[in-house]
């Protein structure tokens, strides 16, 4: 599976719970890594038809797992961008406000 990109700074305006979903994202990560190193096949003394059809049902939950891991990458990198476009909008409504004072 992918390694995670690294969490940006933090974020003061916090908007709307993106700390707590980049979390949420996290640990799905981490159970489809879990996932992904359970499929291991089973070390029994079985050959043939059985074995394939292990074989190829693991491979399909593998690839699907692969799926889940690149989609819950994309979300932590569109979380992240929220994080900073919500950082640049607070510097920009403080600014605007401190202007407004003078």
């Amino acid at each position: 599976m992918s390694s995670s990109p690294p969490p940006p700074p933090p974020c003061v305006a916090a908007p709307f719970a993106v700390t707590a979903a980049r979390s949420q994202v996290l640990s799905a990560l981490d159970d489809v890594a879990r996932a992904g190193a359970a499929l291991v096949a089973p070390d029994l003394p079985w050959a043939g038809h059985a074995r394939a059809s292990y074989d190829d049902a693991a491979s399909e939950r593998r690839s699907g797992l692969l799926r889940l891991d690149m989609l819950l990458d994309s979300c932590l990198v569109r979380l992240d961008a929220l994080t900073v476009r919500a950082e640049a909008d607070l510097a920009r409504i403080e600014a605007e406000a401190a202007a407004g004072l003078a």
